[in-house]
Formats: C-alpha cells, sequence, structure tokens
C-alpha cells in the first residue's frame, strides 16, 4: 500500500515537472509570441500588442526564432540553463514545443478562413453597389473642348497639367481652386490661364515667360499661356479625384482610385457628369476597372486625343530643325530652342565623344536652317539669358557659335556667325 502511495507521488512530481518545464519555455518565449501577436493580430489586438509591439524589436532580433536560425539554439539553451538539475522540466519544455506550434498553426488557420469570410462579404457588396459607367473607359457621346477645366483639390502655377489642357485644345481656360469644406459649391479660383499667340506673347508676365521657356523647350513654338479671369457667373467643368478630394469622393463600398467629372454653375457644384473608379478587391486582390492617369476621363469626356507634347517629343534632329525654321513665331527664345534641337533623339550622332570618334554630319540643307534658326533669334535677341531669374547675360551671338562648336564639332565651321 506504502509502494503505491510512493509510486503516485513520484507520479505528481513527475507531472508538475513536465508542466513547469512547458511553462517554463512559454515564459522564455512569451516576447516572441507576444511580437508575433502583434504582428499578426490586426485590429482585434489591444493590450497583448501593446506589449508586444514594445518588445518585437528585442525579441525578433535578440531570440530570433521566427526569422533568425541562431533563435533555437538559444531558446534551448535558456531552457537548459533553468531546468538544470530538472531533467523532466528540460524534457516537457522541449516536447511542449510541437504543442506551441500546433496552436499557433491553428490560431492562423481559423485567423485566415475568419478574414476570408470577411473579405469575400465585402467584395460582393463591392462588385454589387459598382455600375458599369464607373469601370467602363469609353464615353459613347463626346462633349468636345471646354469652355473652362477647373482642376479642384489643386493649386499653384500653370505647369504640366495646364499646358496640355490648353496647348492640346482641350479646354479655352484652365484654372486650379479648392472646393469649399462642405463640398457644395467652388470656393477659390487660385489662377484662371488661356493661350495666346503672336503679339499676346510679348506681354512681361512671370506666366508667359515661364511658359514660353517650357513650351519652347518642348518643341511648342506658336503659343504661350496668359493669364486671365473666370466669366461671371462661373459655368466651368471641374475635374476632381486630386489629393485630399479622392478620399471625399469614395463611396462606402467604392474602389480606391476616383476620378469625377461635374458641372459648376452660378459657383455651384452640380451633379456628376462622369465617375471612373479602378482598384482591388480585398482578399483575392482581383483588379476591377483598368488603371487611368488624369488625362485619360478629360480625353474620353471632350474626345479630344491630340498630344502635341508626344507628337514634338518623337522627331528627329532634322525634323527638329525643319519644325524651328518653319515656325512663324516672333518670340523665339536662344536656350529652349536649342535645348530642343540637342535632345533630338539622334543629336548624339554629331557630337564628338569617346565613342563616337567619327561623328556624322549633317545636309547642306540642314546646316542653312540651322545658321537661319541662330541668325534669327540674334537679330531679334541680341543678349540672351539662360532663363528669366538672375542668369547671366550673353551675347547671342557668342552663345550660338559656343553652341555649335560643341554640338556639331564636325562642321561648326561652316555654322559660325559673325560677331556683329
Amino acid at each position: 500500500m506504502s509502494d503505491d502511495k510512493e509510486e503516485i507521488g513520484e507520479l505528481d512530481w513527475i507531472s508538475l515537472d513536465i508542466v513547469i518545464g512547458c511553462l517554463k519555455l512559454v515564459a522564455i518565449l512569451t516576447p516572441v509570441w507576444l511580437a508575433l501577436l502583434s504582428l499578426v493580430g490586426g485590429s482585434d489586438c489591444r493590450n497583448d500588442c501593446a506589449v508586444g509591439m514594445g518588445m518585437a524589436f528585442i525579441a525578433l532580433l535578440g531570440v530570433g526564432l521566427y526569422i533568425l536560425p541562431i533563435g533555437l539554439p538559444v531558446v534551448f539553451g535558456l531552457l537548459y540553463f533553468w531546468t538544470r538539475g530538472r531533467p523532466v522540466q528540460l524534457i516537457g519544455g522541449i516536447v511542449f514545443i510541437p504543442a506551441l506550434a500546433g496552436v499557433f498553426w491553428g490560431y492562423l488557420t481559423i485567423r485566415e478562413i475568419i478574414q476570408s469570410s470577411k473579405d469575400a462579404i465585402l467584395s460582393s457588396e463591392i462588385e454589387a453597389a459598382i455600375r458599369p459607367e464607373y469601370l467602363s473607359r469609353t464615353i459613347s457621346k463626346p462633349i468636345g473642348k471646354l469652355p473652362h477645366l477647373v482642376f479642384a483639390g489643386t493649386g499653384g502655377f500653370c505647369l504640366e497639367p495646364c499646358y496640355e489642357v490648353l496647348v492640346n485644345g482641350i479646354a479655352s481656360k484652365y484654372s486650379e481652386g479648392y472646393l469649399s469644406k462642405n463640398g457644395g459649391s467652388q470656393d477659390i479660383l487660385e489662377r484662371v490661364y488661356r493661350l495666346g499667340s503672336g503679339d499676346d506673347c510679348t506681354a512681361k508676365t512671370e506666366t508667359t515667360s515661364w511658359s514660353i521657356e517650357n513650351l519652347q523647350q518642348r518643341g511648342i513654338f506658336d503659343v504661350c499661356v496668359l493669364n486671365a479671369q473666370a466669366d461671371e457667373p462661373l459655368a466651368a467643368t471641374v475635374l476632381r479625384g486630386f489629393n485630399y478630394d479622392n478620399n471625399v469622393l469614395a463611396r462606402p463600398f467604392g474602389l480606391g482610385r476616383v476620378m469625377v467629372i461635374q458641372a459648376v454653375n452660378g459657383g455651384m457644384l452640380g451633379p456628376e457628369l462622369l465617375r471612373w473608379e479602378s482598384g482591388s478587391l480585398p482578399g483575392s486582390r482581383i483588379v476591377l476597372g483598368s488603371p487611368f492617369l488624369w488625362q485619360d476621363p478629360i480625353r474620353a469626356y471632350t474626345g479630344i486625343s491630340t498630344d502635341r507634347f508626344s507628337d514634338a517629343k518623337k522627331l528627329g534632329h532634322s525634323q527638329r530643325v525643319e519644325r524651328v525654321f518653319l515656325s512663324k513665331s516672333s518670340f523665339l527664345r536662344f536656350h529652349p530652342v536649342f535645348d530642343y534641337l540637342r535632345q533630338a533623339p539622334d543629336a548624339h550622332r554629331f557630337r564628338l565623344f569617346k565613342a563616337n570618334s567619327n561623328p556624322q554630319k549633317m545636309s547642306g540643307d540642314d546646316i542653312t536652317k540651322l545658321k537661319a534658326i541662330g541668325n534669327r533669334i540674334c537679330m531679334a535677341t541680341p543678349v540672351v539669358r539662360r532663363d528669366a531669374y538672375g542668369a547671366k547675360s550673353e551675347d547671342c551671338v557668342t552663345a550660338y557659335n559656343q553652341f555649335v562648336r560643341s554640338q556639331y564639332p564636325g562642321q561648326a565651321d561652316a555654322l559660325i556667325l559673325d560677331a556683329r
């Protein structure tokens, strides 16, 4: 009878040692499990995550069980140190490892199943709420050139979007502004711009000067941009979806990328004329609606696909020389014009450099035209500057001769202009 009691007591101690070994292992791994919980716990993780996030870096980097191969020996070393003299506790801790792994795997599996179910429900709700026209990228009856186009949610000088809208004939006037906080009316039109040509482009304004520099450097020589005024009462077309406005436009079950076209009449924002959306469904990441740039909806709405900048960029050197030569512009600028020629895709073949010891030669016709361009610009502007803001002035003929020597070293003598 006493032997039975001793055997039972011994079994109790063995069981206790196993349990203690398991608990010691859990204690050693606590920083790791809390860190992992903070990484995979999602929005439902609260207090544990707060602790785990603070310990994540030290636990994962120092112990390294999850991401470093040295982690397992470190954990076993700590467990052995803590259970020395108690081999049953050590065995209990080691045996408990598969159980911990199983629990963690089960947690991840259940969490994934729940999340997949939520994603499936949300995806079906999104798909049900999307109208076909939100994903379509065509308009059955384009409206043509707009009197006034406003970019809502932007502000600043006339730069790339402004140039594209005006030069390509998408709208007669362009402006940028912000909607009022209640989203009900056009609150501010910061600046309004229109296209000009001929003598209009001699206006001594910052807008005009900058536009001439930028447009001619990109191969547009016949127009410039002028300051303008909005018509009263304000009647315009607004393109929305820039910056913070994208969040305002998003529907409860809509896609993340949104652009909207609306009308403004008498300063009041009217109903949506066009809405485009694109994005991916939760979980599956299936993309709905082809991605688009701001140019795409406004081009589809107007039916205007002209892209003078792209056309000018494709031209080779000889074609660019011809383009400038035939320009009737009375306001050609030296540096933008010759920058445009220098940046031609095939302009490098005329230059002398290590990989091109025998530069090609221009035709006699191109030489005549290029020299005429230089003479024409220098007759109109004997003194030139790199830009309108602080650049040192220089003699136009001198600048031209330096340019042809560097860009056309094999034919510089034929291109040189005589000093005046």
